[in-house]
């Protein structure tokens, strides 16, 4: 019976976590300026909610998994399998999935057409095993096998034979790997320089979740308008930062996956060559869309090619390993490329130009490695073939950076702005926070009392100085008509302007009661009108300060 335990349980228990991430996520967006980047958010939690059903109905079903007895196997939906007519059977897990793969005899010359729905052959059948607690898995496996042999046995000892071949197939394998391949220090080596560029920025003064776009710009991120300014070393610098601690580890883990598998079949050269020639075609083809406007950064392009030549080397020389591993390991790399993709391109803040530049990249070199596991491949070929493929990015990089458009925006201009813009802030914060610590010093005297409204008078006259001195900085920068930071400046400035005109308002209240008359109708009224539209320029503060998450990164 389906169980909790199984892997559609933990799928369900990982669907439900990421729906209620997103969801927190989608409501402090909502906070902050309003629902344009909540939106970003709760459209992925909904699409995980299709997740969610799916398996609901395999955990909430109430029949059995699958029925196996001495006529056959069958599934909770499938028909019947009659042993006699089974030739083989191999088992599959993934972590949030597992089945049987039953592959049935087809008769000499009979025809064995494909499924217009799944492409697979009609003669293998799957038989699902997520709903079921995961501690049975082998026990069903077992119970399978030996069923089968007894009901087939001329089959059964077939499949004994082709399982011993296959693992001994397996283990040569990996024997030959071990003599072609040592110790992965060119991955160890790429890992640790983004390692070091992230803990460098974080001694300088970066911070380590979050980093600012003139932060990760200065440090050398990918940008067309520096490029086509003559900064072409962006293109390597930009691969080796990243947009806080979240998305180093993100990166560094599924090149940690996929990158030993690839330095095991094309060495240490050869994983250097994908790496490098991957994040600079990643980040050339970006030129032409993400840093056309916004500062690009991360390994995400050399992951996305390291993981595109592992699939290519599978699909092109899938004769050379073995079949249950290259079924696994592909199906793996599929999941890996095709979620990062959806997810790149169904919320904002993604790179996937570098992703897609990466990944074709990574997938044509593949092709042209891929007979490095092969033992009749010579280190010359093996040479020839890894220059042929430096020769094919060096023509290629240059080529996707000179055909790149101008770029949209300067984002040396743009990053100044927004770095005098946070210098404004920071520096009227600082002296409002003076004077209300001066002013809290003074407050011996009684409220209302005439020292007391003149000391309030001083202190509001004080912070009036300093919110028209510190706007006129701000009035200062020059911005485009589109410039997201312009539109930041001048919803700051109209913040400093309403509350001006909320401390004139005040000014004036001290007034009328130093002069003893009571409070008038028209001065709560205005006092209320000016409150509002203080919250109304602080609303709009923070969605512009929301709009300005501009480095473009992977998940």
């Amino acid at each position: 019976m389906p169980s909790w335990r199984s892997p559609s349980g933990r799928g369900l228990r990982f669907c439900l976590i990421l729906i209620g991430v997103f969801i927190l996520g989608a409501w402090g967006l909502h906070a902050l300026g309003g629902w344009t980047g909540a939106l970003f958010l709760i459209t992925p939690a909904c699409i995980l909610l299709i997740g969610v059903f799916v398996h609901l109905r395999h955990l909430l079903a109430r029949r059995p998994v699958l029925r196996l007895d001495q006529a056959g196997i069958a599934g909770a939906q499938g028909p019947l399998l009659p042993w006699q007519r089974i030739a083989r059977i191999d088992y599959t897990g993934l972590p949030y999935a597992a089945w049987l793969e039953i592959t049935m005899v087809v008769p000499p010359g009979a025809p064995d057409p494909r499924s217009a729905w799944t492409w697979r052959r009609r003669s293998r059948q799957r038989i699902a095993l997520s709903a079921l607690d995961q501690a049975l898995h082998a026990p069903v496996l077992h119970a399978a096998l030996r069923q089968h042999q007894q009901a087939a046995p001329e089959h059964a000892r077939a499949l004994d034979a082709a399982h011993e071949r296959e693992q001994q197939a397996s283990d040569a394998f990996h024997m030959h790997l071990d003599t072609l391949s040592s110790r992965p220090w060119a991955m160890i080596g790429m890992m640790g320089l983004c390692v070091l560029a992230w803990l460098a920025g974080v001694l300088a003064g970066m911070d380590p979740m979050t980093p600012t776009p003139d932060a990760l710009y200065s440090a050398g991120g990918n940008a067309a308008s520096a490029v086509q300014a003559g900064e072409s070393w962006r293109l390597l610098t930009a691969m080796f930062l990243h947009g806080g601690a979240v998305h180093l580890a993100l990166n560094m883990y599924a090149l940690w996956e996929a990158g030993r598998l690839l330095t095991r079949w094309v060495g240490n050269r050869g994983f250097l060559l994908v790496y490098l020639a991957s994040g600079l075609a990643g980040g050339a083809l970006s030129l032409h869309f993400a840093a056309q406007l916004h500062v690009s950064v991360g390994a995400s392009g050399a992951v996305f090619g390291v993981a595109g030549a592992v699939s290519a080397i599978l699909l092109r020389s899938g004769g050379r390993y073995p079949i249950a591993q290259r079924s696994q390991l592909i199906t793996s790399m599929a999941i890996f490329i095709g979620y990062s993709l959806f997810y790149g391109f169904t919320n904002s803040g993604i790179d996937n130009a570098a992703h897609l530049g990466g990944l074709v990249a990574g997938v044509l070199l593949g092709l042209l490695m891929a007979g490095h596991p092969d033992a009749t491949t010579s280190a010359t070929q093996r040479l020839t073939r890894e220059a042929l493929g430096a020769l094919l990015c060096l023509a290629a990089v240059p080529a996707l950076v000179h055909t790149a458009a101008p770029a949209a925006r300067d984002l040396a201009h743009f990053t100044a702005n927004l770095h005098e813009i946070d210098a404004v802030r920071n520096s009227t914060h600082q002296q409002l926070q003076r004077i209300e610590a001066n002013r809290m010093r003074q407050a011996g005297h009684a409220p209302g009392s005439t020292a007391w409204l003149d000391e309030e008078t001083k202190a509001l006259q004080a912070m009036l100085t300093v919110l028209r001195s510190e706007s006129g900085r701000l009035a200062a920068l020059s911005w485009g008509s589109d410039d997201p930071v312009g539109h930041y400046a001048q919803a700051e400035i109209a913040h400093r302007h309403a509350l001006t005109e909320q401390i004139k308002v005040e000014l004036e209240a001290m007034r009328i009661a130093r002069s003893g008359a009571p409070p008038s109708a028209e001065l709560a009224a205005r006092r209320k009108a000016v409150q509002a539209s203080v919250q109304q320029a602080r609303d709009a503060l923070n969605r512009r300060a929301a709009e300005i998450g501009l480095v473009k990164r992977a998940p």
